[in-house]
């Protein structure tokens, strides 16, 4: 085919002649020139593009002239399943159909999404010491099942999702593959998928695997093979995911469950009691020893928690407490290694070393039972070695420009955490994305501070994408700004709340929820109220759980039974629903049509400013001069709030209101940044 851009996006072109309802966005044309551009020129691009733009074609057609007619491999990589699947599944088969080309694109998981049939086999083999609950029981049996007739293996392609301790038991994992000492390698599912990956063209990942991959190729290894070129869409979640995978957490239920797979003195189960004829009393007194040590540890560092006098549980000095555990785990791995050299003993043959996925050799039968306990004694000691590493790193501190803090991710038990992030990722990202790969593309719906100007440019005398840059590293960048095709002016409202109490008052949520149902009678429904967190979110669903019912309005809240996934497609099917969210349902919801007539934006978006990864980026900024509220709290709001705002218009004929019940967007100077940066909207102010 011609990759004449222009002529592929026009009307009389291969996409509209296969597309019903085909129209030509300008928008969509600039964008693909601009991807284009920035690949033959080798430099990096920061494109916003509005909704309704069509920005994964845009994208996509450079990409595929890229693998085609320069051979050069494409990462793409997203943050939602959803966009994954929209790619793989829906938009690259339509354009490869009206192209006419050939090439391979791949979908690309992490290593735990597929099944290991050899490890099921094993945890077959010693179920009763494994699973205690009928539920598990249950679960593992499906598995089993499915193992029967799945071709995918993969953690998606289940009828349902098991357990994740019981998918933990059957799941391939790091450091436990026999690579082509294992029976099942010609049919094994993730080396089927490595193949394809070593293969693909087209590298379509999410962000959590590309961020792994990144840093691991710090270390000279790495998940994806080499690519050229990469496409980040939804990238203002970058800055997110990287500081996750660029930092360091471990937790005491990470610890404590590590500890009872090998195991559990109470009901003697466990791996170790299932390694039958070999001495595993060492073994099982490390366990114990390391339980005692993981025990006093967390018990400290949870007193240490209770006294600190702010309760962020920020970290600001090496050493805290005292560290028993690291040398307990340590002591552990040495004695599961000793039973590796003993299993190795017992087969009176020289068995190569443990290594994962190793390239060549082959077993035997009667020795294939005696390497598949090596190597998952190996993996086990492995994670404690991991464990008690990362423990020492964070209590000494050693990863500089860091911050440590100490978290209960639980509101009803202790589950203790211990993590560090690095305050900012714009060098890292600098020295081993922007600086080693020839052409990244950044592309979202919201990526600038300031709303798309009338006449749109790419050259405007300070740059809207200031922020986004700066965060993320990026250097010799193009840059390009495009608003939605849709008239936003006629088919969008926003109503401002400028006299209810002050979000942080007392008085504020009863008070807001009462303007909320007046708002939601006004759609009949089909709302969703979108909260900054899920203390405020829990209270107002208290609150209006009377009026929504006596109305016939079907209340759907977040944290409850549902996941997302299950919420989202309980709202579209049930008419009228009242959907509740917080942090992850400000973004990357698609619910087009009149489902979703009225979006109700709770509060401002606002980072809170004491989490201590927040408190530290703002503490970097004002050291260095600048406003940590102007230069980095505000425009990280703005961006958030864009992204609220874009869950109600989704097509051309999509019609509804958006409505703020937070004063502050009206009262405060600062409230206008959020106003400039939509497009352009009926404002009614109350």
């Amino acid at each position: 085919m011609s990759f004449d851009r222009q002529s592929i996006l026009s009307p009389t072109g291969p996409i509209a002649r296969r597309l019903k309802n085909f129209e030509l966005r300008p928008q969509q044309v600039a964008m693909a020139n601009a991807v284009a551009d920035a690949f033959a020129n080798n430099s990096h691009l920061i494109v916003e593009a509005g909704t309704g733009v069509g920005k994964s074609f845009a994208y996509l057609i450079p990409v595929i002239h890229e693998v085609v007619a320069n051979k050069r491999r494409v990462v793409i990589s997203t943050h939602t399943i959803s966009l994954q699947e929209q790619l793989i599944e829906k938009d690259i088969p339509f354009l490869r159909a009206a192209t006419g080309e050939e090439f391979s694109a791949v979908l690309c998981k992490g290593r735990s999404n597929y099944l290991c049939q050899r490890r099921l086999e094993q945890a077959r083999s010693r179920m009763l010491n494994l699973f205690t609950e009928p539920a598990m029981v249950d679960d593992f049996e499906m598995i089993e099942e499915w193992a029967q007739h799945t071709t995918d293996g993969s953690l998606s392609d289940m009828p349902r999702q098991p357990a994740w301790q019981v998918w933990d038991k059957a799941c391939a994992e790091h450091g436990n593959c026999l690579g082509r000492r294992c029976h099942f390698y010609e049919r094994c599912f993730y080396q089927a998928s490595r193949r394809r990956m070593s293969h693909g063209q087209i590298l379509v990942c999410n962000h959590a695997m590309f961020f792994a991959d990144l840093a691991l190729r710090r270390a000279g290894s790495g998940i994806l093979p080499e690519y050229d070129l990469a496409v980040l869409d939804e990238a203002h979640t970058l800055e997110s995911v990287a500081s996750d995978h660029l930092g360091l957490s471990v937790t005491e239920h990470q610890v404590l469950y590590l500890l009872s797979t090998l195991h559990q003195p109470r009901t003697s189960r466990g791996l170790l009691p299932s390694l039958h004829k070999l001495d595993t009393a060492a073994a099982v007194d490390g366990v114990a020893n390391a339980h005692n040590a993981a025990r006093g540890f967390f018990d400290d560092l949870g007193v240490w928690l209770a006294g600190q006098n702010d309760s962020n549980g920020r970290v600001r000095e090496k050493n805290i407490i005292d560290n028993p555990i690291s040398p307990a785990l340590n002591a552990l791995a040495e004695s599961l290694e000793k039973l590796v050299g003993k299993l190795a003993v017992k087969t009176g043959c020289d068995l190569p070393p443990v290594e994962d996925d190793p390239a060549t050799g082959t077993v035997d039968d009667a020795t294939y039972a005696v390497e598949k306990d090596r190597f998952e004694l190996t993996s086990l000691a492995n994670r404690a070695r991991g464990f008690a590493i990362a423990i020492d790193s964070l209590l000494k501190q050693e990863q500089p420009e860091s911050v440590y803090w100490v978290e209960n991710t639980s509101e009803r038990s202790r589950r203790l955490a211990l993590k560090s992030s690095p305050v900012n990722v714009a060098e890292h990202l600098k020295a081993n994305l922007f600086d080693q790969k020839k052409s990244v593309i950044l592309t979202s719906a919201t990526l600038a501070s300031q709303a798309v100007p009338a006449a749109a440019t790419s050259q405007q005398e300070k740059s809207v994408f200031e922020f986004f840059r700066e965060r993320l590293g990026v250097t010799r960048q193009r840059e390009l700004q495009l608003g939605s095709p849709y008239d936003y002016k006629t088919q969008a409202t926003i109503y401002l709340e400028t006299n209810l109490p002050s979000p942080d008052a007392r008085e504020f949520l009863p008070a807001a929820m009462e303007r909320a149902i007046s708002y939601i009678r006004q759609t009949q429904g089909r709302a969703m109220l979108l909260f900054t967190s899920y203390a405020m979110l829990d209270r107002a669903k208290e609150i209006l759980t009377e009026p929504l019912a006596e109305l016939g309005y079907p209340l759907l809240a977040q944290g409850g039974a549902l996941n997302r996934t299950q919420l989202v497609r309980q709202f579209k099917e049930v008419d009228h629903s009242v959907l509740l969210g917080t942090d992850s349902f400000w973004q990357g919801v698609d619910i087009p049509g009149a489902a979703l007539s009225n979006v109700i934006i709770v509060k401002l978006p606002f980072s809170v400013p004491d989490k201590p990864l927040v408190q530290a980026r703002c503490e970097a900024i004002e050291v260095g001069g600048g406003n940590s509220f102007k230069d980095y709290l505000l425009p990280e709001a703005v961006l958030k709030f864009k992204q609220g705002f874009g869950r109600l218009i989704r097509t051309r004929d999509d019609k509804g209101i958006v409505v703020v019940l937070d004063n502050r967007i009206a009262r405060k100077h600062y409230g206008k940044a959020f106003l400039a940066a939509l497009p352009e909207c009926t404002v009614v102010r109350n």
